[in-house]
C-alpha cells in the first residue's frame, strides 16, 4: 500500500507543479482552442486543458468558499466567465494562469 502511495504522489507532482507555473498566455491560447472547437487544425489537447484548469480552480475554490457561485451554475457558464475575462483583460495575460482564473471567478461569483 505504501508503495502504491508513494507512486501516486510522485505521478500527481509534476501535474500540481506544472498547473502553480501555468502562464496566462498560454492559457488564453487553450481558451482559444476550447472556444472553436470545430475549426481547422483545432487542438483538443489544449481545449481540455483549459475547460480542466478552470473546472478544477472552480472546484477548488467553491470548496474553500472562496467564490459563492448560484447552485445551478453550469460547467459552460464557468468556462465562459473565465474567458469573457481573459478577454476583456489583455494588459494581464502575462500574468500566471492561476491569478487569471482566481480574479475572474472571484469577480463573477463573490461571497457577501
Amino acid at each position: 500500500m505504501r508503495t502504491f502511495l508513494l507512486v501516486a504522489i510522485l505521478v500527481a507532482l509534476p501535474m500540481q507543479l506544472q498547473a502553480a507555473f501555468w502562464p496566462g498566455d498560454q492559457l488564453v491560447g487553450d481558451m482559444r482552442e476550447y472556444e472553436n472547437p470545430h475549426a481547422e487544425g483545432t487542438s483538443w489537447y489544449s481545449a481540455g486543458a483549459y475547460m480542466s484548469y478552470v473546472m478544477g480552480a472552480y472546484d477548488a475554490y467553491e470548496s474553500a468558499e472562496v467564490i459563492c457561485p448560484p447552485g445551478n451554475a453550469t460547467a459552460g457558464q464557468v468556462n465562459a466567465v473565465v474567458a469573457a475575462y481573459l478577454k476583456a483583460n489583455p494588459a494581464d495575460w502575462h500574468l500566471a494562469a492561476t491569478t487569471l482564473v482566481h480574479a475572474a471567478l472571484k469577480e463573477a461569483f463573490p461571497c457577501g
